[in-house]
């Protein structure tokens, strides 16, 4: 393969072992929970655990130059118990 890219490990092929390669938007798509999952589990115990260290998208609002929805990607780094939530 050519310089610079990816072993299976995670790790730049040719490069030191302690260093990674940046994470892209798709690899934040595999550790991203969706909304129905979400929905699913927000009110189980086990709820916390499973999300903690994963990433949402949250909405921030609309665009004012492009009126369109605007999002960020959030990681989830903890879980506080309120009453229990309705999703709409």
């Amino acid at each position: 393969g050519s310089a610079g890219e990816e072993s299976d490990d995670g790790f730049a092929k040719g490069k030191n072992p302690r260093s990674f390669v940046e994470a892209d938007l798709s690899d934040y798509k595999k550790v991203t929970v969706p909304r129905r999952r979400l929905e699913r589990w927000c009110n189980e115990p086990f709820f916390e655990k499973a999300i903690k260290g994963h990433f949402v998208r949250l909405n921030i609002g609309i665009d004012q130059r492009t009126m369109k929805p605007c999002y960020r990607l959030c990681q989830v780094i903890g879980v506080e118990s309120k009453k229990q939530y309705e999703f709409p």
